[in-house]
């Protein structure tokens, strides 16, 4: 780790943050890099260790418990966001679904067609 476990924290909220206004602005998830996600994942996963680094004071300071508290909003608005996300990549699917059984269909009519004629 580069700093301190409340330093992590707080660099990775200011992160999140950060992408979160950058999502708003372009809510479409295909707008999106692909390596963004896992990018989100590798920030979480250094607070995952930040927090099993902390020490007993650190947790028990005022200062790591307003972070923590900050940390956690910010959870919500990004789960709330991927959320959003996943509805509209579903609703997409569902889309391609219908679209490759009408063609599909077309493809079986054809077919048929050129058996006939």
């Amino acid at each position: 780790m580069a700093g301190s476990p409340l330093e992590e924290i707080r660099e990775v909220r200011t992160k999140l943050q950060a992408w979160l206004e950058s999502a708003c602005k372009a809510p479409d998830p295909i707008s999106r890099p692909p390596r963004e996600l896992r990018e989100l994942s590798a920030e979480l996963n250094r607070v995952d260790r930040a927090l099993q680094a902390a020490s007993p004071g650190l947790i028990a300071s005022a200062e790591w418990k307003r972070e923590i508290e900050s940390y956690r909003h910010t959870l919500q608005q990004l789960r709330a966001h991927l959320g959003h996300f996943e509805i509209i990549l579903r609703i997409r699917a569902q889309q391609m679904t219908q679209k490759q059984t009408q063609l599909n269909a077309l493809k079986s009519w054809a077919d048929l067609t050129r058996e006939i004629g």
